[in-house]
């Protein structure tokens, strides 16, 4: 998604556009449209948008579409260099926060950068791992990283407020904060599930940081994603999936 700053409502203009395309791309049982009176142009009708007059077949298609484009990580990756260009930051000292696979390190694992994980635990050798909870860090001075990255946390945090106002002491003024996580996605207790958020709600949680850019990520929404990670303690329909799996993220920058 290219970086621009998102009201609530292009957010959400966004969001239904991207809905609206992909009905459009659903091929119509011609049976179906004709007991409901479709005209034959391109815009579907309402009976038409129903789930029993689609092809099954195409809806299934639509669990392999997301295949095409770049996996999330490198979407991720991209957005930051694109914000780090955006807010002239070349060099400093990273935080990413519960990044126990090191996700970012081909990013800042090398000068001019220093790149920290913070975790509940040490766990991977030779990465400087700082022990703590974000939700309150007293250990750490103010203003003490250029760049904080959280990715698949907040969800699990139970106070993500404070997680944001911690993010928000910790990055020096001019500092970048990158925060990615769920609006829809399937229950996945690792090892708790709390939360689901919107842009307008992350921006709200980072008021005290200049919004850059924050959105919704759709790329995965038809994904199949039954058992993956963690034991699927809600069910699952005939379609596949959860039916829907949307990220959302946040971009911002603690003003000077």
């Amino acid at each position: 998604m290219r970086l621009g700053s998102l009201g609530g409502g292009a957010a959400r203009e966004q969001a239904a556009g991207m809905i609206e395309e992909l009905f459009r791309r659903l091929p119509r049982r011609t049976d179906r449209s004709a007991r409901a009176g479709g005209t034959g142009g391109d815009r579907p009708t309402d009976l038409e948008m129903s789930v029993d007059g689609v092809d099954p077949l195409a809806i299934r298609s639509l669990g392999h579409e997301w295949e095409r484009h770049p996996k999330r990580g490198r979407r991720i990756d991209r957005q930051i260099v694109e914000a780090l260009k955006l807010s002239d930051i070349s060099e400093g000292r990273v935080l990413e926060i519960g990044a126990r696979t090191n996700p970012r390190l081909h990013l800042f694992g090398s000068d001019p950068w220093s790149y920290t994980v913070m975790d509940l635990e040490s766990h991977t050798a030779g990465i400087e791992t700082v022990i703590g909870d974000i939700t309150g860090c007293p250990h750490l001075s103010d203003g003490s990283f250029d760049v904080i990255i959280s990715v698949d946390v907040f969800e699990h945090i139970d106070r993500p407020w404070l997680a944001a106002a911690e993010i928000t002491r910790l990055l020096r003024p001019g500092g970048l904060s990158y925060t990615s996580t769920l609006f829809a996605w399937r229950y996945h207790p690792v090892p708790i599930d709390y939360w689901r958020f919107t842009p307008p709600c992350l921006e709200f949680l980072f008021g005290g940081l200049e919004t850059i850019s924050s959105g919704f990520d759709a790329t995965e929404r038809r994904r199949d994603i039954r058992g993956r990670g963690a034991l699927d303690q809600v069910p699952v329909d005939a379609l596949g999936g959860f039916r829907e799996n949307w990220r959302v993220f946040h971009i911002g920058r603690r003003p000077f």
